[in-house]
């Protein structure tokens, strides 16, 4: 469909921004990518049904992008729509004596809602520390740390449907995996959710975030990346096995395995998606050589619709 005649159709009603050939690596914490035909920024839940009800019409390809993290873009133009969630960005909470009940819409980033949890004294979110992306990213792939994952914490997810309507689900209604959730496969998009947190001393909060934040202090935060490139394996880590098969300080054109941490690959100059898949298939191929596991890919990839 012509970019400017899907773009007319959505202004009708859409109450967030539309832009047209945008540029996507300054989006992403990788910082590569090629042009969106279309880029919106969705202010409600109703811009989403509206979104979702022209897309069942006209039948054009949607990508989401929330804080631009655990994401690899094609070089080449994404032709459809990149839904970014950056203004669906609400808080509010309700507090007990010994709980907080917070609402947050899916465009929040989860740094922000780890910080409050800290300043106010509310356990459950310490683990999150150091995790990039956005509240509704971080729902979809469960993110978390071994042991301990967002979906402890959540009550409910808000989503809209490939028709446009809302739906609550309860947390129990869902199936949650190891960096994963049953709403990745679901025709559906995270508009917010409900999470439960206890109150405890800020004193606690505060050690426990700095024991996660110590073992994550190899990661190289200072550098362009989408985090994490593979899921770790079970019982096993993807980094461990990257580095004992020799991947680290590998590289293709800008694209280079941090001698820090394998798992991360950094953007270390003009480095394109291209450079970075190569890389990754190199590495996966030297790992199932030499160890005999195949890396599963953590982050998404955005490729032609």
């Amino acid at each position: 469909m012509e970019s400017r005649y899907l773009s007319t159709i959505l202004e009708k009603h859409f109450i967030g921004p539309i832009k047209l050939d945008i540029s996507l690596g300054p989006l992403t914490t990788l910082g590569v990518g090629g042009k969106a035909d279309v880029c919106l920024w969705p202010a409600t839940a109703e811009d989403l049904a509206y979104l979702y009800r022209i897309k069942a019409q006209e039948a054009f390809p949607l990508y989401i992008l929330g804080g631009g993290s655990n994401v690899i873009i094609s070089d080449k133009t994404l032709h459809g729509v990149v839904l970014c969630t950056r203004y669906m960005s609400s808080f509010s909470v309700e507090r007990q004596s010994d709980k907080a009940y917070i609402e947050v819409g899916a465009g929040l980033p989860l740094s922000h809602l780890v910080a409050w949890s800290h300043r106010y004294g509310f356990s459950g979110l310490e683990f999150a520390i150091g995790i990039p992306g956005t509240v509704g990213g971080a729902v979809v792939g469960n993110a978390g740390v071994k042991g301990e994952a967002v979906s402890q914490a959540i009550l409910w997810v808000e989503t809209v449907d490939g028709e446009g309507h809302v739906c609550r689900w309860k947390k129990e209604d869902l199936e949650w995996g190891y960096r994963t959730s049953e709403l990745r496969d679901k025709d559906v998009f995270v508009s917010s959710c409900g999470i439960e947190l206890r109150a405890e001393s800020i004193e606690l909060v505060e050690a426990k975030m700095n024991e996660h934040w110590i073992k994550r202090s190899s990661q190289p935060y200072h550098y362009k990346s989408a985090g994490c490139i593979f899921k770790n394996p079970e019982g096993e880590s993807a980094g461990r096995l990257l580095d004992i098969s020799g991947c680290k300080g590998l590289r293709v054109g800008d694209a280079i395995v941090s001698e820090a941490h394998a798992n991360f690959i950094l953007n270390a100059g003009q480095a394109t998606a291209a450079d970075i898949l190569a890389l990754i298939e190199k590495c996966r191929k030297i790992v199932m050589e030499r160890t005999g596991y195949m890396l599963e890919l953590e982050v998404r990839i955005f490729e032609l619709g």
